[in-house]
């Protein structure tokens, strides 16, 4: 019941206060930083573009070869249904 208040059973309890920098402070970066930071966004998109592009590739190429191999079956099926 005790917990119900938002109390402790031992007692109440404190919790440390974190101090966070002023609201108008502003973090002073250098070019090189602030290109490195960049540089890693772009690599990480390229990345996720490769991969997604890989998937996609072999999806159609897949969906095309199977296409292609049933339309092969399907033609050699009529001309040998034909030759008899």
């Amino acid at each position: 019941m005790v917990r119900a208040f938002g109390l402790h059973p031992n007692g109440p309890r404190f919790e440390p206060e974190i101090s966070h920098p002023p609201q108008n402070a502003m973090t002073e970066f250098e070019h090189d930083e602030i290109q490195d930071l960049i540089d890693a966004a772009i690599q990480k998109a390229m990345a996720k573009h490769n991969r997604n592009a890989t998937i996609i590739s072999a999806c159609l190429g897949f969906s095309v070869l199977a296409f292609y191999t049933y339309i092969l079956i399907t033609i050699v099926h009529r001309i040998g249904s034909t030759v008899r």
